[in-house]
């Protein structure tokens, strides 16, 4: 990357925090891969951060933070390692892949990525703060892999291109809310194995296109909502996993194929009032020996 002309700066190494701030407000270039253990923008710094063309940049543990300037990202993937957070400034990601290093992170801060990968090898949590959206304008991966598990907690994302699950035997889901409201056709490709690469709660806005549903999708989040638009199930499997004492609220009438409620303990599903679930291929319902409870709205089967 560029240095502050005049001030001897150098060029932020693997163990260096790099600060951009009104002390050196010209712009810099990442013109080679670059490894940081953070990244702080700050207030009052106008100038930009450009990432080349064909170039990585690697934020490690000490996080990338963004309260002002102007981020322009290039075509090569940037991976973050710990929490992102954008208060202020402009963060245009172009073309660069991102990847959440195997950890977990914090995203405090609207902003928009591209095709954007999730990893975990073990028990990882996505904390998207409140009033937080993640747009994804590309492929959205979430992919585990052993035992491994992507819990996503709080905030939303906005899932407008694929979204592609895969998991190895862990679970995950969370508090989080997936909004699948692409306007253009969409693939939503599940870990194909019931209870695995668990999603968090779900709605499907789609003002166009068509929602693709591929392989067994599993759910464990406290609400499946559908808004608008088409769906094509093909001969996908739907599993709704029971949360026990809590209700999964199924929000909006659709038509899925194969569609399963499983639960080890004592389940509850609320097809809301005025609520039709069709289920055109097969049916299954099964439970504890406490029972499982679906109550108030249709499935039509």
């Amino acid at each position: 990357p560029a240095s502050c002309t005049g001030g001897g700066a150098s060029v932020p190494g693997t163990s260096d925090i790099a600060i951009f701030d009104p002390d050196c407000d010209n712009g810099a270039t990442i013109d080679t891969n670059w490894s940081v253990i953070g990244i702080n923008i700050n207030s009052g710094y106008t100038g930009t951060v450009t990432q080349a063309s064909t170039r990585t940049l690697t934020v490690g543990t000490s996080d990338y933070i963004q309260a002002g300037g102007v981020f322009a990202g290039g075509d090569s993937t940037i991976t973050f390692s710990d929490a992102v957070t954008i208060s202020a400034g402009t963060f245009t990601i172009n073309d660069a892949p991102v990847s959440f290093s195997d950890a977990s992170h914090t995203v405090t801060g609207s902003v928009t990525f591209k095709n954007t990968t999730f990893n975990a090898t073990g028990s990882r949590t996505i904390t998207i703060a409140s009033g937080t959206i993640i747009t994804v304008t590309g492929t959205l991966n979430i992919t585990t892999t052993g035992t491994g598990t992507l819990t996503f907690n709080t905030g939303d994302i906005y899932a407008q291109g694929d979204i592609t699950i895969s998991s190895g035997t862990g679970a995950g889901g969370g508090s989080a809310t997936i909004t699948i409201n692409g306007t253009v056709d969409q693939t939503l490709t599940g870990g194909g194995t019931a209870n695995q690469g668990r999603l968090p709660k779900i709605n499907i806005n789609k003002a166009s296109g068509t929602l693709y549903l591929v392989s067994v999708i599993t759910v464990v989040g406290s609400s499946w909502t559908y808004t608008q638009g088409t769906i094509d199930a093909g001969t996908s499997t739907v599993v709704f996993i029971g949360l026990g004492s809590s209700a999964r609220d199924i929000i909006g009438s659709h038509t899925l194929y194969n569609v399963e409620f499983i639960s080890a303990t004592n389940g509850t599903e609320t097809i809301s009032s005025g609520t039709i679930l069709t289920v055109n291929g097969t049916l299954t319902i099964s439970g504890s020996s406490n029972g499982y409870n679906i109550s108030v709205g249709d499935i039509y089967a």
